[in-house]
């Protein structure tokens, strides 16, 4: 077997994470390369991490203009050298030792691996952070056993693996150049295209976090995204059965008694001890605004 580990970089430092996953490469004794793309990230950040393409069997491209989320995932796929495919978020750290091996061993075919993600157990020193961990550990980082309960419900792109075949069967949806959403899209073409998901235990922790401005910035992105899908024929039907968001917001009554309350939960997520329970009110006001 000869494999790809594709990561989609943007203003991150890869140093460590790239180094990692050459060790565990170099291990399996097969062919492989590491294809970094990285999406017009700061040139300071750039700069050094082109250092990379130093390293053997390393190949960091750096793009002239960003292209979004979705475009750079099917960009790696397309330029990847190898059918089997490995795929991880830029901002992850890879503790398990056999975290290359658990992969190779659970490839097939008409399927995607989804390794899952962790959080760090202790909250982070900066309390402006402190959302987007709350929010990551308890409601993004899910046990094997969860994850299964809804295989196509819970793909998260941060870390999955799949062949260059079935993943052009399916494609991230470019059409969604802002963040969020892609992923739901992404699984939903792959259950109607007879894709299956499956779930192995082969997490990443997950290191980046954002401030919460930057957070809440982000999660008002992904509604906009949501409402659009929402317009769309393609989705507007399949996506209820992923949000528990989109059934709130057609029961009128909670949406008016929830924006009686709006300054009190605009001022709790800006706080030090913002609620997860504020930030779901928060999405529906935006979801109905």
């Amino acid at each position: 077997m000869q494999f790809s580990i594709l990561i989609p970089v943007y203003n991150v430092h890869v140093k460590t994470l790239v180094e990692s996953l050459l060790e565990q490469a170099k291990a399996s004794k097969l062919e492989f390369e590491i294809l970094c793309i990285d999406d017009c990230s700061e040139l300071s950040i750039s700069y050094i991490n082109q250092k990379l393409n130093l390293l053997d069997q390393v190949n960091y491209k750096v793009l002239a203009s960003n292209i979004g989320r979705a475009a750079i995932r099917n960009l790696l796929f397309k330029e990847a050298k190898y059918e089997h495919c490995i795929i991880l978020d830029c901002d992850l750290a890879i503790e398990n030792p056999k975290f290359i091996q658990n992969y190779l061993e659970a490839f097939q075919d008409n399927a995607i691996l989804v390794g899952g993600h962790y959080y760090n157990k202790e909250a982070p020193q900066n309390e402006k952070e402190f959302l987007h961990w709350l929010y990551g550990s308890s409601i993004e980082a899910r046990s094997l056993s969860k994850r299964k309960q809804a295989p196509y419900h819970s793909f998260m792109s941060s870390n999955f693996a799949c062949t260059k075949t079935d993943f052009d069967r399916v494609r991230f949806n470019e059409s969604l150049v802002d963040y969020g959403h892609e992923d739901s899209i992404f699984a939903i073409d792959a259950k109607q295209k007879g894709l299956q998901i499956v779930h192995i235990d082969n997490p990443v922790l997950h290191l980046g976090l954002d401030e919460q401005d930057v957070f809440l910035a982000k999660q008002k992105k992904a509604i906009t995204n949501l409402k659009a899908l929402l317009n769309d024929p393609r989705y507007a039907s399949l996506l209820g059965d992923y949000s528990k968001l989109i059934k709130w917001s057609k029961k009128n009554f909670i949406y008016q008694l929830i924006k009686l309350f709006e300054s009190s939960i605009y001022k709790n997520l800006h706080s030090k001890k913002p609620r997860l329970l504020a930030l779901q009110l928060q999405k529906l006001i935006w979801l109905k605004n």
